[in-house]
């Protein structure tokens, strides 16, 4: 499938670019089309992920599902390769920017053309639920604006239609945490109101600045989308109308049955404040925002910049010229009399990447008394200028004074630091990110060379309530090998027998129904079980789940009314 012409690398009927992005499943081009001269956005398996079947038949999925949802608002497939030896997906590629990068770029995005955005990518979700896709990775990351102010979903991935064949994966993502919805996290049904909730996060973050959950790992995120709830935008921005913000906070609702029945309810919300507020939703009024260049806006309710703004369009007085050049130096002159070369670090150079060490060849001397030095072991005092005779404001001829020789400084050298190789296996599989970078899932496909120093190694698997957290401390140079057993993290409850049937609830959360086969997996603490029956009194239990405990098992005959 690959070849080379010339210094002209190809994929088939495609010139490639440039390399946009790899990993241990598949490589991202940048290409050209020469037939229909158009970019092409190129996705090709690697040899390792070509070989395993259930990788295979995702990347299958992922074609059949972009092929079944065209629409304008989606970003559309060209075409698909199965070759045998690395399968191939060229999709449009749509040249401008996604909404992580417009937030990353310019602090958030103002409402009125936030609303437009949503526009489009609820008429694209509309269609696609029509379809009976649902996306289940909706982020900023994968809603595309163009330089011509069109909107497309991106990356479906992650998608699942009624008629693929459902594939159990080893390592298969189910959606990214910030933007997920809580039914999603504790393992409960997911249908199209979910792709809702996650856009009404993702919209969050666009108009804030900042993602709606925060916390210190994985973990705790996850929590909070379980069990708080997010301020609510207008408390962070002045200028939000209610309206605006009653959407979001509908698309966001913890409770399914709460939020927009579908996204064309919701599209319907969008248009009918759009035309009170008098704002258009075309394209026409994103891509006038995309031009500007404008100052960025702030997170929600940062504090304001000190730095005065210089608009560079008005002419400059001469004298302002003069003046500033006068107090420039000025400040130099001050920097240089309150900083002596001794105060700058050596080389430079940033703390934590060398260091530093003493030569062999050099010797830790004693320090030289503050007030006298040392010769032939003769005290010297340093403050009379004569050596035998009274002191005299008079100097004496510099062949008269004592040579003073010092020994030079110890010369220090700079040793850098070694890059350190982790070999990680988990029990069972888990998805691994390390410092907020995701690494692939396990069994990796080799060890990992990290930077030595402080890290956060974080584990996650969908069968588990929440990820682990783990620091890690990485000598230079060290080569370690990690086993991590998730098993060791949490309690597991087993439901034997329940009569009648009942709704499962564990802290809050609806669980299913009974009978169930699979244990349930809890974080260690304290939790409330019920069994609920519209027929018969609520049953209840309090247990606490600790660090080498066997699993509970449930038994459990409800009392009638």
């Amino acid at each position: 499938m690959e070849s080379r012409q010339g210094d002209t690398a190809r994929l088939g009927p495609y010139i490639i670019e440039t390399e946009l992005a790899q990993s241990g499943i598949c490589t991202v081009y940048k290409a050209t089309e020469p037939s229909l001269a158009r970019p092409v956005l190129v996705k090709k398996l690697t040899a390792r992920a070509a070989a395993d079947p259930d990788v295979r038949k995702r990347f299958e999925r992922e074609a059949q599902v972009c092929a079944l949802v065209k629409h304008e608002h989606v970003v559309d497939i060209y075409s698909y390769d199965p070759d045998s030896d690395a399968p191939m997906l060229a999709l449009e590629y749509v040249v401008g920017e996604s909404l992580g990068e417009l937030v990353h770029s310019r602090g958030r995005v103002p409402w009125q053309t936030v609303l437009a955005i949503a526009a489009g990518v609820l008429r694209g979700l509309d269609y696609a639920h029509s379809k009976g896709v649902l996306h289940r990775d909706i982020k900023p990351d994968n809603i595309l604006v163009s330089h011509e102010g069109r909107v497309k979903i991106a990356d479906f991935g992650l998608a699942i239609h009624p008629g693929a064949e459902k594939i159990t994966l080893q390592g298969e993502l189910v959606g990214t945490p910030v933007y997920m919805p809580p039914e999603q996290i504790s393992g409960g049904d997911i249908d199209r109101r979910s792709d809702l909730y996650s856009l009404g996060a993702s919209l969050y973050e666009v108009l804030t600045g900042e993602p709606p959950f925060k916390g210190a790992n994985f973990s705790e995120i996850l929590k909070n989308i379980l069990n708080r709830r997010p301020d609510r935008p207008g408390l962070l921005i002045d200028d939000l109308p209610p309206e605006v913000e009653q959407i979001v906070v509908r698309l966001m609702e913890r409770n399914p049955n709460q939020r927009f029945a579908s996204a064309g309810q919701a599209l319907l919300e969008v248009e009918h404040v759009a035309q009170q507020y008098n704002i258009p939703l075309d394209r026409e009024a994103i891509r006038r925002y995309i031009g500007v260049a404008s100052e960025p806006l702030p997170a929600a309710k940062r504090s304001p910049s000190t730095i005065t703004r210089i608009d560079l369009k008005r002419p400059v007085s001469p004298w302002s010229i003069i003046l500033t050049g006068v107090a420039a130096i000025l400040l130099m002159i001050l920097f240089a009399i309150r900083y002596k070369p001794s105060d700058t670090p050596i080389g430079g150079l940033a703390p934590g990447l060398f260091r530093v060490i003493p030569h062999p060849a050099t010797k830790q001397e004693e320090p030289l008394r503050d007030t006298a030095q040392v010769i032939d072991n003769t005290p010297i005092n340093v403050n009379t200028t004569t050596v035998n005779g009274p002191a005299s404001s008079t100097s004496p001829p510099v062949e008269d004074r004592p040579v003073v020789r010092s020994e030079p400084p110890p010369v220090e050298v700079l040793e850098p630091l070694r890059p350190a190789i982790l070999s990680l296996t988990t029990r069972p599989w888990a998805n691994v990110t390390i410092d907020n970078i995701p690494r692939g899932a396990t069994p990796l496909t080799g060890s990992l060379q990290l930077d030595a120093g402080n890290h956060q190694l974080v584990l996650s698997n969908p069968e588990f309530p929440t990820p682990v957290v783990l620091p890690i401390l990485l000598e230079s140079g060290e080569s370690r090998r990690l086993d991590v057993n998730l098993w060791n993290y949490f309690g597991q409850v087993q439901i034997l027998s329940v009569k009648p049937w009942a709704e499962i609830v564990i802290d809050g959360e609806v669980l299913g129904l009974t009978p169930r086969a699979k244990p349930i997996i809890l974080p260690f603490g304290k939790h409330l079980l019920e069994l609920r029956n519209p027929a018969h009194k609520v049953w209840r239990l309090e247990f606490t789940l600790a660090s080498g405990d066997s699993p509970l098992q449930i038994t459990a005959m409800l009392e009638p009314l």
